[in-house]
């Protein structure tokens, strides 16, 4: 499925938005980055591009996204967040995938999370 596709990631330097096949982004959400993916961002994506959503809500306009997955401007998303007006609208579709903030549930994931856990608990006490 993913062989021989371009992939853009956003937040790791100049993306080709128009070239690539899947976008995908781990961008933190501020004032300058709400609605990153907006209306004119989503129309200058890939004609049958995916978009892959694993970071923030607020990052896309979600509406916009909604309109360009039924007009089939982009084949599929998947997206662990979203915003809540348009939840209904997002799992309903066939080609939308919506994982509901679960997308870190892997083994290595919360090997990670507990580490950090200790470690800053290791840290505070280490510090008096």
């Amino acid at each position: 499925m993913f062989f021989g596709k371009t992939v853009g990631i956003v937040g790791t330097g100049s993306v080709g938005v128009l070239k690539s096949d899947i976008v995908a982004f781990d961008v933190p959400l501020n004032e300058s980055a709400y609605h990153l993916i907006s209306k004119e961002a989503l129309d200058k994506m890939k004609q049958g591009a995916m978009l892959i959503n694993t970071s923030h809500s607020g990052l896309v306009d979600t509406k916009a996204l909604v309109e360009c997955l039924k007009s089939e401007k982009l084949r599929e998303a998947a997206l662990d967040v979203m915003e809540d007006d348009t939840l209904a609208s997002l799992i309903s579709m066939p080609n939308t995938i919506v994982t509901s903030h679960r997308a870190f549930l892997t083994e290595e994931a919360l090997k990670t999370i507990a580490e950090s856990i200790v470690q800053s608990f290791l840290n505070l006490f280490l510090m008096n």
